[in-house]
């Protein structure tokens, strides 16, 4: 449980593993005199706990009074909510990392890998931990990509997998197959247009009064632009 210092600060309180520190083996016959010894501890050094019915609330559990250890752990665990510790993330969580990044162009093999790595943070944790099916961590990653994008990756996923059925997502090694078919970084076109000047086009066109004789010219440029 969290503690709040009233007058010392932690550093006049026990070194740990040091003979004046509480110590508890883990036995249930050391409990008592565990709590005991804190107890003893945080009225020297003015230490109060912001739960003042925490060594209540494990002394009223049934499996503290049958002796029953191993039980005990497990009922401390559940009853201060220790698996808050461990929960790293959710489905809220991954449906709202797909959310946000649908609404993200993705422009290069770049922008799919910083996508890539992200998502299996997430979902990667909630496969393994048994939080979502293999069937959703394939959808909400197909989910996660702009639609604007997702028309060329099913038709080139259909071209190396035309058998593929379709009631069920895209897996993600399929999609990453054909996301590196179309961000192909040696493509003769790659790099071009990445960074286009500012200028708009009628700008490079110099001005028809430098050349008096082109003037027609210009104008059927600039009309055709």
């Amino acid at each position: 449980m969290a503690t709040t210092i009233i007058q010392r600060t932690p550093v006049d309180m026990p070194v740990p593993k040091s003979s004046a520190a509480p110590k508890f083996t883990g036995s249930y016959v050391d409990v008592k005199n565990f709590l005991d010894h804190c107890d003893r501890i945080f009225d020297q050094y003015n230490v109060t706990l912001d739960n003042d019915k925490s060594r209540e609330i494990i002394e009223g559990l049934p499996s503290h009074h049958a002796k029953q250890w191993e039980r005990l752990k497990t009922d401390m665990l559940k009853i201060f909510d220790h698996a808050r510790t461990t929960q790293k993330f959710t489905l809220s969580t991954l449906c709202a990392y797909a959310f946000q990044h649908s609404n993200l162009s993705m422009r290069s093999l770049d922008d799919f890998r910083e996508y890539q790595k992200q998502y299996i943070c997430i979902a990667g944790w909630l496969l393994n931990n048994n939080k979502i099916s293999k069937t959703e961590y394939n959808q909400y990653f197909w989910l996660g990509i702009n639609e604007s994008l997702r028309p060329a990756l099913e038709s080139k996923i259909m071209v190396f997998n035309p058998h593929i059925d379709l009631s069920s997502p895209f897996s993600i090694e399929d999609v990453t197959k054909a996301v590196e078919i179309i961000f192909k970084q040696d493509r003769f076109d790659v790099g071009i247009f990445d960074n286009p000047s500012a200028r708009p086009f009628t700008s490079l066109i110099p001005p028809k009064d430098l050349y008096p004789e082109r003037s027609s010219v210009f104008d059927e440029i600039k009309k055709y632009l």
